[in-house]
């Protein structure tokens, strides 16, 4: 199983029941595409750092969203890699 394919569940501190969401899938819309890698290099752009879509961004697992991240993502979306 690939790294975008893992699931995370995420508490976001409130009451509600943590939100199941995948790696990769860094707008939650339940698709990883193009549009995360629109958010990933957003992301990686203005060094926002911490939420959801920062936990989501990052594939590898080293803590935080990098170029590599944007890397593998891409390579996903495109196909190369599963």
């Amino acid at each position: 199983m690939s790294a975008l394919a893992a699931a995370a569940v995420l508490a976001v501190g409130s009451s509600a029941p943590a939100i199941a969401a995948t790696t990769g899938d860094l707008n939650n819309d339940g698709v990883i595409d193009s549009f995360d890698l629109v958010l990933c290099r957003k992301n990686l752009i203005t060094m926002f750092s911490g939420g959801q879509a920062d936990m989501l961004g990052d594939i590898d697992g080293n803590g935080s969203i990098q170029i590599n991240d944007l890397v593998l993502l891409q390579k996903y979306v495109l196909g190369s890699i599963k």
